[in-house]
Formats: structure tokens, C-alpha cells, sequence
């Protein structure tokens, strides 16, 4: 039977600075939050997060600002003087703007062979990496991995996509944000291979369009040449590193070196490695970039500022990504996530933190030991009580068999733990239920809730 978690003890073990050597455990009193501190659950698939997505994107072309210009990019033939290197003919595409992320839509499945492409512009302007994302009815069926070989001549890149609809091409900004390029001859064949019918190989050339032609919003050679949705970031984005509150004295702070050296021990060997999450990714551009993944029976779910990316454990195949925005419903300015599995209830939990706009910390669980099912969904207002004014910043993250703990430094003072019951969540109609707050804590650093395996009595917090 599972206890309420007002019941459980929670113990902060900390340096005992003045009773000598070795820890001490000090009993807290918590607040049980109201119900109005507690936002409301939703259940959703992630379907519905990549439908949530591509809506967000129809918003993005019908004209939503970028950062950059106030302009979206667009496929477009370049001037005379503009032109550079051309595979074939006079004439190729280049996407205006340097915009890095630009889709093309195709009439039906295809396989997409590839393209040939060379640097536009100037070095320095032209991207250093391109990679070609494939769909199919709106959800991504694969993507190539990244393209360098960009330079003055047209080099040919090998994208073999097949059964596609639907293709971005994302580059990585080099300048301002953005990267441009020059692309020439896309070639694919049309119906798929395996369609039972004898695929007609078609190259697109450009050389029957003038200088300065406008290729998006047209249906030039019976394609889709969509508007850029690229946000123009500027490159890797510098955000704050965790905030040290102001006249805290980080000498006379616990003492972070370890009480002797390394015991005895084997060293783990690699079974298998593959390629998360990548620096210039969209919505990976962030530095730090507050890295953070667990391993369930079969998936691997990674987490950094400000996406979700599950992987298959054993072959690595990108399943599912979608920003947190989306994922977690359109709420804007979410980061610092953390991610963990739960061996008890055999789930996936993740929470992340918005900033002092609406200081909360989002919260999901998986609804089996599948991340790419269904997940429930909710939120904490934190800045409640003795945190009115306050938000919260880099959340940590632990669990027993009762329920999830997690902590944060309440900018700009102290320290708030919150444990989180674990029943309601596993219930069939799932939900958010006890939450218990543990407010106005000294700052030390970080206070972290422990992974608990078995029945420690309550949880532990270093």
C-alpha cells in the first residue's frame, strides 16, 4: 500500500559543519499545496503532439515573424549575379535568406535519390552541414545523416529516402543565423521502389525558369516549394548557467572533494553506441545545453534545452523528437529538463521548468514503459506562500516506490523541495494528486532527491 506523501519522511543529508565529521538528518515540515496550486492533467499521444507541431508550422508559414528580417525564406533561382556554381545549365534553387529550414513537398510517395550541392555565396555565409528529413503523411519516416562536403563545386549528396512525401532540408546557421546554399538537379524516382509498377526517374534542373524566379507558392514541376521556417537563431544560444544566489559565499560552501580515492571496481564496457541529439539541431542550439537521458527495457529518451528525442535502445533509430513547446501544449519559454525511469511502476517521467513569467514546473508520465505512447500531462504553480515572486530554476529530479521528488533554487533566494504523490499517476484515470512543498531551504548548491531501489523508509536528498 503505497503512503500518502505527507506521511513520508524526507531527509536532506548535508555536511554537519559544526558537530564535526559526518552527516546529519534533519526532519522537515511540509505544506500540502491547494488544489488552485495544481494545473489541470491532459492525456495525449504523441501523434497528437506531432499534429500539435504541424500546426504550429502551417502558423509559421502563413507568416508568423521570424527574428531575422521579418522575413521567412523561400526557394528562389538566383540573379545572374547571383548565381555561382550551377551543376547543369544556368539555373539552380537556393533558399533565400539562408533560411536553414526549408521543406519541399512531392505529389505523392517517392524515392528520393538526392541532390547536388555547392556552397552559395561567400565562405563564411554558406552552411557547413545539411541533412534531408523524409515524411510521409506528416510524421517523419527517416533522415539522412549530415551532409559537410559543401564548398565551390557542386558535390552530389546521396540522400536515398524512400517512400517519402515530404522533405526539410535543415542547415546549420554559420552567420547570424542562418546558412545558405546552392542546390541543383533533385533527382527521385516516382512511384517507390516496391510500389509494383516501373519507376520513372525525374531530375528537376531549373533551366527552364528565368533569373530571379520565385519558386515558392508556385507548383513548378508538379512539387510543393514551401516557405522557410527556420528561426534564425544565431548560432549556439548562451543561456544562464544555474543562478548562484547573490552574497553566497561559494568558499565557505560544503566542500565538493571526495573523502578518499576510488575503490575497487570493474570498468563498464560499450555494448553499443549511436548519435543523440546534435549541437545546430533545431531547438538544440542552446549552450549549456543541460544534457540528460535514461534507458527503459527498449527505448532511450534524451532531453536537453528545449527538446524531446526517443531512441531504440538497441538500434538507435530516432522514433519521435518534438520540441517541449509542443509537446507540452504551446507554453512558451520551457527549459532545463530532466528525465528518469522509473523501475518501480515501470514508466517514464520528465519535468522541466518555465521562467519567471509563469514559474511552474511542467511534469509527464508515460503511460506505460512505451515513451512513444500516450503520455498524462499537468503542472505546479510554484510561486506560492513564501515563493510569491519567486521562479523556479534547474529542477533536479528522483523517485522511490511512493513518489517523484524533485528540488530548485526559487530565484533569488532559496531553496523549495517538492514530493509529488506516485498513486494517482498510475491510476487508470491518471492524475495529479498530493503535492507537498518544502519551502524557504539555505541555498548549498543543488539539493538532489536520490533514485531509491527498494523500501528506504522515505526519501533521501543529498
Amino acid at each position: 500500500m503505497m503512503l500518502p506523501l505527507a506521511a513520508i519522511t524526507v531527509a536532506v543529508l548535508s555536511p554537519a559543519v559544526s558537530q564535526g565529521a559526518g552527516d546529519v538528518e534533519e526532519a522537515l515540515v511540509g505544506e500540502v499545496l491547494p488544489r488552485s496550486a495544481l494545473g489541470p492533467g491532459v492525456v495525449e499521444t504523441m501523434e497528437a503532439v506531432l499534429a500539435r507541431m504541424r500546426e504550429r508550422a502551417q502558423d509559421v508559414r502563413a507568416g508568423v515573424r521570424k527574428e531575422r528580417n521579418g522575413s521567412s525564406g523561400a526557394w528562389v533561382v538566383p540573379s545572374r549575379a547571383g548565381t555561382y556554381r550551377p551543376h547543369s545549365g544556368e539555373h539552380y534553387a537556393t533558399n533565400q535568406w539562408g533560411d536553414t529550414r526549408m521543406g519541399i513537398g512531392f505529389p505523392g510517395p517517392v524515392r528520393l535519390r538526392g541532390a547536388w550541392i555547392a556552397g552559395q555565396a561567400s565562405p563564411g555565409a554558406w552552411t557547413d552541414g545539411l541533412r534531408a528529413i523524409g515524411y510521409r503523411e506528416g510524421a517523419e519516416v527517416a533522415r539522412t545523416e549530415w551532409f559537410e562536403d559543401i564548398g565551390e563545386s557542386p558535390v552530389w549528396f546521396a540522400m536515398n529516402l524512400d517512400g517519402v512525401d515530404r522533405i526539410e532540408l535543415v542547415a546549420r546557421p554559420v552567420l547570424d543565423g542562418a546558412g545558405w546554399y546552392a542546390l541543383d538537379d533533385l533527382t527521385f524516382d516516382r512511384p517507390p521502389a516496391g510500389a509494383g509498377l516501373e519507376p520513372r526517374t525525374i531530375v528537376v534542373d531549373f533551366d527552364d525558369l528565368a533569373w530571379r524566379t520565385r519558386l515558392t507558392g508556385s507548383d513548378y514541376a508538379g512539387l510543393t516549394w514551401e516557405v522557410g521556417t527556420g528561426t534564425f537563431e544565431g548560432g549556439p544560444r548562451a543561456i544562464h548557467a544555474p543562478i548562484v544566489p547573490r552574497g553566497y559565499d561559494e568558499a565557505a560552501g560544503p566542500d565538493s572533494e571526495s573523502a578518499g580515492g576510488p575503490g575497487p571496481g570493474t570498468l563498464p564496457s560499450v555494448v553499443s553506441d549511436f548519435f543523440g541529439m546534435r549541437m545546430f539541431e533545431l531547438g538544440t542550439s542552446f549552450i549549456p545545453p543541460d544534457t540528460c537521458g535514461v534507458a527503459g527495457p527498449e527505448h532511450f529518451v534524451s532531453v536537453v534545452n528545449v527538446k524531446l528525442a526517443v531512441f531504440d535502445k538497441a538500434t538507435g533509430s530516432r522514433l519521435f523528437e518534438a520540441p517541449l513547446v509542443d509537446f507540452f501544449g504551446g507554453v512558451q519559454a520551457l527549459g532545463d529538463p530532466r528525465v528518469t525511469y522509473d523501475h518501480h511502476s515501470q514508466r517514464y517521467f520528465l519535468l522541466c521548468s518555465s521562467g519567471p513569467s509563469t514559474a511552474r514546473i511542467y511534469l509527464a508520465i508515460s503511460l506505460t514503459s512505451d515513451p512513444t505512447g500516450a503520455w498524462f500531462k499537468s503542472f505546479i504553480e510554484t510561486a506560492q506562500g513564501v515563493d510569491a515572486g519567486r521562479w523556479p530554476d534547474y529542477p533536479t529530479l528522483g523517485f522511490d516506490a511512493n513518489g517523484f521528488y524533485t528540488a530548485a533554487l526559487m530565484v533569488p533566494s532559496t531553496m523549495t523541495i517538492w514530493a509529488i504523490d506516485k498513486a494517482p499517476l498510475l491510476a487508470a484515470t491518471p492524475s495529479l494528486g498530493t503535492v507537498t512543498a518544502w519551502r524557504d531551504r539555505p541555498f548549498e548548491g543543488a539539493i538532489q532527491p536520490c533514485v531509491t531501489y527498494g523500501d528506504s523508509g522515505g526519501e533521501l536528498l543529498v
